[in-house]
């Protein structure tokens, strides 16, 4: 009888080891592993000294009771790992976010707790009613001192079921902290915010405050600029200016279409709002700085004045002449102010309308053009596909290298909105050369002064050649040559 009893327990004790795999197996063969060992130690231990659930002890000899109980430990022990490696396996097929994590260390220790009673009950029959009461009174002590901290620890865990943010989403949070989620863990939250510092939150504070998940249920962010301007311009006009300027920007998306509304008429200044989407919230502060900027220089240029709040007279500078325009243009402010009054003679103003073209790809331009008002798009036609390369605004000018080279341009211009430019024709530049001579040395300064300039000009051509100074200088030469040979 104690050689089948030896021999039972021995088997058990080898199945005890085998149920102990290599940590690197995978967790569902791990599990496999471990159920079935546990199912043939169930069947041994039965055989020897009844069910786990109610083990009768019946060995006379010291150390075979002290192996019965300590197999009977090792069949709980065995069990609470199987109980954890089912929950950490649901977790894994469910693909759940990282602070599902808090969940399952939760349930881990509730089982490996009551496996430690059921092993203190079963295996060493002890009675568990003391130990029980002595560890409540412990658990409402150290409740009352760690109050603070298992708030954070049971919020992290709502945090974690709930789930209204994960790792990598922008979030705001009420009280104006804003950045985005790297870390969740038991007490805290980790954002890193738009100053590259690192926020740490208890988890508990940001149960009860109000909370936005920019990266949900999309990326895409919506932001809004107000601008106080002139009350003595007209409202329609004030849009249409702005809106220019939001459309001529890039880092704005071009869908869903930017808005732009007045929101007030008071006495020290009108209240607009310029409603645009940015890819992604790291995007707002570039996103505001450029609607800003080119807010700014279209403003300038249709002589619309900021307002002052308190101040009802608002000055309102008149809009820029051609000559100003062309002193302040990085293009032909290379020029004596004689050269340039002498060009400006030449130039005639033109209105364009939405969606009219100015210079097309693959032609040579008819005329350059200064733009006064309004925004520009240039696209680059690649097979039945058009990219947009750049838009242009008040102030840059378009088509001078193709027109003073006679190059065909490489990129279609477009008139985004409503457009005011000034134009000047071939015939123009020879009028302004016979009237003024010494122009043709001003010109020649273009290929010397004004590369950058020229570099970001639509009709530039794609080889670096094209536009080196010699180059340049060269075919300027050849251009003045030829008009005033034809005059």
């Amino acid at each position: 009888m104690t050689g089948d009893l030896s021999w039972e327990l021995a088997a058990a004790t080898a199945l005890l080891a085998v149920s102990l795999p290599h940590p690197r197996w995978p967790l569902w063969l791990r599990l496999m592993v471990q159920m079935a060992c546990l199912l043939g130690m169930t069947v041994l231990l039965t055989s020897s000294f009844g069910s786990p659930l109610s083990p009768q002890f019946l060995a006379s000899d010291t150390v075979l009771r002290i192996w019965e109980q300590f197999l009977e430990a090792g069949w709980w022990f065995m069990a609470a790992r199987i109980a954890v490696a089912a929950v950490r396996l649901v977790v894994v097929f469910e693909s759940r976010p990282r602070e599902t994590q808090f969940l399952s260390d939760l349930l881990t220790g509730v089982i490996y707790v009551a496996a430690g009673l059921a092993i203190f009950s079963f295996a060493l029959s002890l009675r568990i009613t003391a130990l029980l009461a002595t560890s409540g009174v412990i658990a409402i002590v150290l409740g009352l001192a760690l109050q603070s901290t298992l708030s954070d620890v049971f919020s992290g865990l709502s945090i974690g079921l709930e789930r209204p943010f994960k790792p990598g989403d922008f979030v705001w949070i009420e009280g104006g902290v804003e950045g985005r989620v790297t870390q969740i863990n038991w007490r805290s939250t980790h954002l890193v915010t738009a100053e590259t510092n690192l926020a740490v939150i208890p988890n508990s504070v940001i149960a009860k405050a109000r909370l936005i998940n920019r990266s949900e249920p999309t990326a895409l962010r919506r932001d809004t600029v107000v601008i106080r301007l002139d009350p003595a311009k007209d409202t329609a006009l004030c849009i249409a200016t702005l809106t220019a300027a939001v459309k001529a920007c890039r880092t704005p998306l071009v869908s869903p279409p930017p808005e732009v509304q007045c929101t007030g008429l008071y006495g020290d200044g009108n209240l607009y709002e310029i409603a645009y989407s940015v890819a992604a919230s790291d995007l707002t502060a570039v996103a505001r700085n450029e609607v800003f900027g080119l807010a700014q220089r279209h403003l300038y240029h249709q002589g619309i004045g900021t307002a002052i709040t308190g101040l009802a007279a608002v000055p309102s500078p008149p809009a820029p002449s051609l000559a100003e325009i062309l002193e302040r243009s990085d293009l032909f402010g290379v020029l004596s102010g004689d050269a340039r009054a002498a060009l400006a003679r030449h130039f005639v103003a033109t209105n364009l309308l939405e969606g009219d073209r100015l210079i097309e790809q693959g032609r040579m331009p008819e005329a350059l053009f200064l733009i006064a008002a309004g925004t520009v798009e240039l696209t680059v036609r690649k097979g039945a596909s058009a990219a947009v390369i750049s838009r242009m605004g008040p102030g840059e000018s378009l088509g001078v290298i193709g027109l003073l080279t006679a190059t065909e341009v490489t990129s279609t211009a477009t008139a985004l909105t409503p457009l005011r430019t000034y134009r000047l024709s071939k015939a123009g530049i020879a009028d302004a050369i016979r009237d003024t001579p010494s122009l043709a040395t001003g010109i020649e300064a273009l290929a010397k002064c004004g590369r950058a300039a020229l570099r970001r000009d639509a009709a530039a051509p794609e080889s670096a050649e094209m536009i080196k100074p010699e180059f340049l200088l060269s075919r300027l030469r050849h251009f003045v040559q030829v008009l005033t040979v034809s005059r």
